[in-house]
């Protein structure tokens, strides 16, 4: 289990394979939804500050 940035407890499933020196479980929580959004939009999706900030501006994103 790994604690949730928001408050909670997120179950999540164990690797199979072990490493000498890493640790047995996850130690943090996956990216909460649309966490990327800006970074991926910007700098795969070609959009730019102005049109990201229109698109916040109208609820798209």
């Amino acid at each position: 289990m790994v604690k949730i940035t928001f408050g909670g407890i997120f179950r999540t499933v164990n690797t199979p394979i072990k490493f000498a020196d890493g640790a047995d479980t996850p130690n943090n929580a996956p990216p909460l939804l649309g966490a990327h959004n800006e970074e991926i939009l910007c700098s795969i999706g070609g959009i730019g500050r102005d049109e990201l900030e229109l698109m916040k501006k109208d609820g798209v994103i």
